[in-house]
């Protein structure tokens, strides 16, 4: 029973726990925005820099020292140094000899071929993957550049490519490079400006730092809900009824929590990413994730009160009939109210928010759909205790199963009727209601037995968990119709608006661009129109634009276009003017015209004419812009790279494949799916609503007039992916339903012997399909990783052979391949790279890129044009005919396959290189789901075995608690009862057992009392021999001096000593009979005298215990050999028992030392040990080696006694030298053998 004064105590605890979270929360929050402060984070970034600087010096002054001249001493250096350089420091290195590029450390940084004035001017560059900190040295003819990764900045945005400062860089992910002054500026160690950071988006906390702050906060909350809740009941304890006080908590809670949500306080918890109404929003009152998931967890704390507390439940005898079927009516009414509420507000959760609730790839399962399935679990969870409380009031009440059943039944039609009227009837979950009232009806009838509660709550959540998945599967289903509906229609107009209004703002600016005018002004070579049309490409056609290829060509009025194929040659404003003129219709934009050229791909061409800034030059200019659809998944090689996630419409579109008919015909196909070439079977299945299943796909038809058709198709989820939320509901709510058991103060007492055995047959059962699952899951991944691996290399090998055959059957009896043109080189690589399905990269003889498959990945930035180096060692250094080699670009690792080209003189002509991308998220997805598949039926396993251990030990152990009752009631001397059991199993032959035991129970007993008489009478023999056996031989040896008195004859004493000494002596033979007959029954063995080497004994027993103990045990011997005649098992037993007793006496607090010395002292071996514990005390000196004595608080005794015994029959001694406090020594001395 809680007392006042604990309820008080737990007040307090409360209001401590709420306040030290929310400032912890403050504190971490707050403690991260200045360090992430922009002044801070300038001087930090400064501070680094300059360290970078020094670092990159040192690096060179090192290259500085090496022969440059000699690739071997460089290729050494590399592969010491500068292997993974990049990879892991940031660090690129690159070597020009007379302004020539010769060594480089990595293929990431676009490193120019040649260096000029203009290519390494400023210490810090912007390439296609980022800024880079630059350091220069000229070290005679050769020129060393040491670069430094700043902050990554590619164009695209995706999962693969990283965006950030570099990890050894503490800026902000929000902090952006400016080249140009600002407020925030970076300098070098001498002072020159370097660069400024701007700050375009407000700083945000990392996702695990937002998550830790959300959860603090909301404890705080919680805390602080709890320490109200304890407040009523101390100031209202006396107050009746509890429910109106319990009513009038709640109350407060609902205004604590519409205060905080009004003003949004604290402000940091709102600015956690859960408030991010891009991923939910429903209504006023739940704007955002996170405020559902407050309220939800805050539903979840007042729920689980009222279901611990139980406010005022009487019993069934204090209420009338007709107040019983009121309350059963009011109650069923207010579970179907509730279980109403639950499925709209999980579908609703689905609808309104685009949180991905799809199992498809879990290892990449974004942290928002772990929050929405949290969410889930609370709702579920919350209604679980409420369904448990009336459960219990129903038990309480003693409540008719009839009464029940009626009140049941209505329940059930008024929730068909309301979900029928309001349009979203559905048979399922009026099913799944009926099931839950049919083990509503069992919580009536409840019983005491533990598996019978365990089996009915693991039912319900079962329940539940089936419930919650089909609502998110039909959901997701729903809400994937809606999306894809709006995903054809945009596919039927191939025209984008956006698109026009982008370009026609950037002709306006293009047309006013005076550094532009300013080019135009100088020659017309075409590197200066390169020049132009790279400029206006970075500038004005990037961002959004990168979901198009874009061409510009600058023409001028003596222009001339070398036309493909056929190379047929015509004017450049000519060409363009014609295309649109035979070609092309204009659109609303000046200047922009507009072709379909098929069924789903468009093509603009604009035409912008630029005055020059000299209007005295006769010279115009008119430049053409071509935009062209880009289905980069149609792709080979770097696709995913080339995705970007700002790409709405092409994100939205990957994992379909889709079809256009015109006419009935197939006309264009994009994905997996093999669509037929002609839509009859497809139109003869279209559906109302234009969705159907067929072949493993769902799929969507829709006609924008009436000779198109677009067909959208999407693989049908997997079986895996559909149960995969039943099984994270499960193991969430069974997290919950434990946590708030041992919140509840419930306590499984494991060491009580009334659920021991059914325990382990539980425990067992589980454990061996945990286990095996575990196994099974991490050999099928190992198994299918290292499958996939050789595959990629088989494939990778053949194709690459492949390749180089044709190549070297095409330029056999070229001397080199710099003469070929490039264009022609890049179209024949093209056409193999359609042929062979791979990209195809050629290198020159010095590892510079001559041409490829796909351009793009080069003219972007993101990999140099110049080959791995670690390939160029292999290949150039090492003369390796094929190298395989792990590539990366940002985080997208790809093999990458090299190998030499030579004509037929075996000259070499270049370098063949094909990386092969296998899609990441294609391996990953099969990952996922192979994970997925393991753990659905890993937890239905367990599932299974759980109900199966409860059933199997309820049965198994029943007649086992019967026998057990039995053996309970069984008295000796007293009448006992047998056991029935008619079955020849197991159980029967432990009754028949049991049943023999009774008859023998009378036997038994007088055997038990003889068997005590003779424990007592071994314990009084051990001591007896122990008491008499000690002083035999002094008496024996007192005999044998008065017999040589007598031997001698002396005066007077003749026969009577002799007859006396005879008696004495016969007494002293009989007494040590005696001792030998007692020591004989407690079974003492016999000495084996032999003789041995004691040297190896003693240092058996001190490794012995030098690997059982902490204490330090040394042994020092001057001798290499000691032979003594004695029973080398008792003398190890002597050993063993004075070590032991050495190391006991040290105490816990001091390191223990043992030290045992041997060496051979007046013709004997003498062995001492030396501890340093706590001495024996004077008083207790004289009776060490008594029997039954000793110092410890357990033990017989006997030890020392019995190795003073063994010590003086082998004709030895034994004594000790003691200081209390400081250590003892026990010495023993053994007689030599007869080889000694």
């Amino acid at each position: 029973m809680i007392t006042p004064r604990k309820v008080r105590n737990h007040l307090f605890i409360a209001l401590i726990c709420s306040v030290a979270l929310f400032f912890s929360a403050y504190i971490i929050s707050t403690a991260f925005k200045n360090y992430y402060a922009p002044q801070n984070v300038a001087g930090r970034l400064t501070r680094e820099i300059a360290a970078s600087c020094r670092d990159l010096d040192a690096e060179i002054d090192k290259l500085a020292s090496i022969n440059l001249e000699d690739n071997s001493s460089w290729y050494h250096v590399f592969n010491k140094n500068y292997r993974n350089a990049f990879s892991d420091r940031g660090v690129e290195i690159l070597v020009y000899k007379n302004d020539s590029l010769r060594y480089w450390t990595s293929n990431v940084f676009a490193a120019p071929v040649m260096r000029d004035s203009q290519n390494f001017s400023t210490e810090v560059i912007r390439t296609g993957s980022g800024y880079y900190l630059v350091r220069q040295k000229q070290v005679r003819n050769f020129h060393i550049v040491a670069l430094q990764l700043i902050r990554y900045d590619y164009r695209y945005a995706n999962d693969y490519l990283p965006t950030g400062f570099f990890k050894k860089f503490s800026a902000p992910a929000n902090a952006a490079i400016n080249l140009s002054h600002s407020q925030y500026e970076i300098r070098n160690p001498e002072g020159k400006f370097l660069f400024s950071l701007t700050y375009e988006q407000p700083f945000e906390l990392a996702i695990w730092l937002q998550y830790l702050v959300f959860t603090l906060y909301i404890s705080s909350f919680l805390f602080l809900v709890s320490a109200l809740f304890l407040l009523y009941t101390i100031i209202l304890k006396d107050f009746r009824p509890k429910w109106i006080l319990f009513i009038a908590f709640v109350l407060d809670v609902v205004i604590l929590r519409a205060l905080q949500f009004y003003f949004r306080f604290p402000a940091d918890l709102y600015q956690v990413v859960l408030f991010n109404p891009a991923y939910y929003a429903s209504s006023d009152w739940l704007p955002s994730l996170g405020d559902f998931l407050i309220n939800a967890l805050i539903g979840v704390q007042l729920t689980f009160l009222a279901y611990k507390y139980q406010f005022s439940l009487k019993g069934g005898s204090t209420i009338s009939a007709f107040k019983k079927r009121v309350a059963v009516s009011v109650s069923i009414l207010l579970l179907v109210v509730l279980y109403y509420l639950l499925t709209e507000t999980i579908k609703g959760l689905v609808i309104n928010s685009s949180i991905s609730f799809r199992f498809e790839n879990i290892l990449s399962l974004p942290h928002i759909s772990h929050t929405g399935m949290l969410i889930i679990g609370c709702l579920l969870f919350g209604f679980l205790l409420i369904y448990e409380l009336v459960g219990k009031l129903f038990f309480r009440w003693s409540i008719d199963w009839k009464t029940f059943v009626i009140a049941a039944i209505s329940g059930i039609l008024l929730h068909a009727v309301v979900t029928f009227i309001s349009g979203n009837f559905d048979p399922l979950a009026s099913l799944f209601l009926l099931i839950l009232f049919a083990i509503l009806l069992f919580k009536i009838n409840e019983k005491t037995s533990v598996t019978y509660q365990v089996s009915r709550v693991i039912s319900l959540v079962i329940v539940l968990s089936v419930l919650a998945t089909n609502l998110l599967n039909r959901s997701e289903t729903l809400r994937e119709h809606q999306k894809r509906s709006l995903l054809a229609s945009h596919l039927s107009d191939a025209r984008d608006n956006l698109a026009e209004y982008f370009y026609n703002e950037a002709a306006k600016n293009i047309r006013n661009d005076k550094i532009l005018k300013s080019f135009f002004n100088g020659d017309d070579s075409d590197s200066t129109m390169n020049e132009i049309s790279n400029y206006i490409h970075q500038k004005y056609f990037t961002g959004y634009w990168s979901k198009y290829l874009v061409q510009i060509t600058v023409c001028s009025r003596d222009k001339n276009l070398s036309i493909k194929p056929g190379n047929i040659i015509t004017g450049c404003e000519k060409y363009f003017d014609d295309k649109i003129q035979q070609f092309m219709k204009p659109v609303s934009v000046p200047g922009l015209h507009f072709l379909r050229q098929s069924a789903d791909a468009m093509y603009y061409l604009g035409k912008i004419d630029i005055e020059p800034m000299d209007t005295g030059a006769e010279k115009r200019h008119n430049i053409f812009i071509e935009i062209s659809s880009n289905d980069i998944w149609k792709g080979l090689g770097y696709p995913e790279l080339l995705y970007d996630n700002r790409n709405a419409k092409t994100d939205n579109l990957f994992g379909y494949s889709y079809a256009f008919y015109y006419k009935g015909e197939l006309v264009k196909n994009v994905g997996k799916f093999s669509f037929d070439i002609d839509n009859r079977n497809i139109a003869a299945q279209k559906t109302k609503q234009g969705f159907f299943d067929a072949k493993g796909y769902s799929h969507y038809i829709f006609s924008p007039d009436a000779h198109t058709m677009i067909v959208l198709s999407r693989e049908l989820p997997r079986l895996s992916d559909l149960i995969s939320p039943f099984s994270y509901l499960f193991l969430l709510l069974v997290i919950m339903l434990l946590i708030i058991n041992w919140l509840k103060g419930s306590r499984l007492n494991w060491k009580s012997g009334i659920y021991t055995f059914r325990l382990r047959l539980q425990v067992i059962m589980i454990s061996t399909i945990v286990i095996s699952s575990i196994v099974l899951v991490t050999v099928s991944l190992l198994f299918i990783n290292n499958l996939n691996t050789n595959k990629n290399n088989e494939i990778l090998n053949e194709k690459l052979n492949s390749v180089l055959v044709d190549l070297e059957t095409r330029f056999g009896s070229l001397s080199s391949l710099d003469s070929v043109p490039e264009d022609d080189l890049s179209d024949l690589l093209i056409n193999l790279s359609n042929t062979y399905f791979t990209d195809i990269n050629i290198y020159n003889s010095k590892g510079y890129l001559l041409a490829s498959s796909r351009d793009q990945i080069f003219r972007e930035g993101m990999i140099s044009e110049q080959i791995n180096p670690e390939g160029a060692r292999q290949l150039m250094v090492d003369k390796k005919s094929f190298f395989i080699e792990r590539e990366h670009i940002g985080s997208y690792v790809f093999l990458s396959a090299y190998a030499p080209v030579r004509n037929i003189d075996n000259h070499l002509l270049g370098y063949l290189n094909l990386p092969y991308f296998a899609k990441q998220e294609e391996i990953r997805r099969e990952i996922s789901g192979l994970i997925s598949a393991f753990s659905n039926i890993y937890i239905i396993m367990i599932v299974i075995t759980v109900m199966l251990a409860l059933l199997l030990s309820r049965y198994i152990t029943k007649p086992l608690q019967h026998i057990g009752n039995q053996f309970s009631r069984v008295k000796i001397g007293d009448k006992n009862a047998k056991i029935k059991w008619s079955r020849k199993d197991e159980i029967g032959r432990l009754v028949d057992e049991y049943n023999r035991m009774i008859d023998e129970m009378e036997k038994s007993a007088e055997l038990l009392a003889r068997s005590e008489r003779e424990s007592a009478w071994r314990q009084m023999a051990r001591q007896v021999a122990h008491e008499i056996k000690n002083p035999l031989t002094p008496i024996k040896l007192s005999m044998q001096l008065l017999m040589r008195a007598w031997n001698d004859k002396a005066p007077d004493w003749d026969v009577r000593l002799k007859r006396f000494s005879q008696t004495l002596i016969m007494q002293i033979d009989t007494l040590s009979s005696i001792a030998t007959e007692f020591s004989d029954f407690a079974q003492m063995p016999e000495p084996q005298i032999q003789q041995f080497d004691v040297v190896p004994l003693v240092q058996q027993s001190a490794e012995l215990f030098r690997d059982q103990s902490d204490s330090n045990i040394s042994f020092e011997t001057d001798v290499n050999e000691c032979f003594i005649q004695a029973d080398p098992n008792q003398v190890l037993r002597v050993f063993n028992n004075l070590i032991k007793n050495a190391i006991q006496a040290i105490p816990d607090e001091r390191q223990g030392i043992v030290e045992i010395k041997l060496a051979i002292v007046d013709g004997a071996c003498q062995i001492s040990f030396h501890d340093n514990g706590t001495g024996i005390p004077s008083d207790r000196q004289t009776r060490i080696f008594s029997p039954n004595f000793t110092t410890k608080t357990a033990g017989m005794g006997l030890g020392l006694a019995m190795v003073k015994n063994i010590i003086d029959n082998t004709g030895g001694r034994i004594w000790f030298e003691t200081i209390p406090g400081e250590g003892t020594v026990f010495f023993v001395v053994l007689p030599l053998g007869e080889n000694e």
